[in-house]
């Protein structure tokens, strides 16, 4: 039997004290590397506030991964972001959190809808879309829920391939609808919307 997701997310996890760069992380992380550490690279940006002085680096990382996975190219990560360094504290903090998310999950995950993971026109639309939302993740907008959409629409794509789960390919589409949804309204309605996404995140949190 094949470790499983859990197994895998596991066994990155560094010594206290040590540190990792992101070159010699997707190494570690083996034949899924890529869709591992994107599934790593999104963690932080899953609640609704953006975080700054991140996304960007870590957008470009995410776009590196998408172009590796659908063209092979590049082979390593550009260097400004592959060499960047995460110490034990972050690295393990952030899959601590991924593994609780994935364990409250994972008994609704299994493989479905072959067709959605495996034929070659939705493989290279899914990855698509998921390079897509990483590109959204480069941009340093500083709005609610910006990052929030697109990070999400990344875990459901990266989750659906590894497992090889349709339905999650699926909510994928839903989630790239929404997220396009969201940002045509920024563009009608401005700064109306940043009020609203305030409010909203004050509500969610209070």
């Amino acid at each position: 039997m094949g470790s499983t997701l859990a197994d895998d997310l596991r066994s990155l996890k560094i010594k206290e004290g040590d540190s990792i760069s992101l070159h010699e992380l997707l190494e570690k992380a083996g034949d899924k590397g890529i869709l591992l550490l994107i599934l790593l690279l999104n963690a932080p940006f899953l609640l609704p506030i953006p975080i700054p002085n991140l996304s960007t680096p870590f957008g470009i990382a995410l776009l590196a991964l998408g172009s590796k996975l659908i063209w092979g190219v590049p082979r390593r990560l550009p260097e400004f972001v592959g060499k960047r360094l995460l110490n034990a504290k972050t690295l393990n903090t952030i899959l601590d959190n991924v593994l609780k998310g994935l364990e409250k999950i994972e008994k609704w995950i299994h493989p479905r809808y072959p067709a959605l993971t495996e034929d070659k026109p939705f493989v290279y639309l899914n990855f698509t879309l998921l390079m897509g939302m990483a590109f959204i993740l480069t941009l340093p907008l500083g709005v609610p829920f910006t990052n929030f959409f697109p990070a999400w629409t990344i875990i459901l794509f990266a989750l659906g391939i590894l497992e090889k789960d349709g339905l999650l390919i699926l909510l994928g589409y839903l989630f790239t609808f929404l997220t396009i949804l969201y940002f045509y309204l920024i563009y009608l309605f401005g700064s109306a919307i940043f009020v609203w996404g305030k409010e909203l995140f004050m509500r969610l949190t209070s």
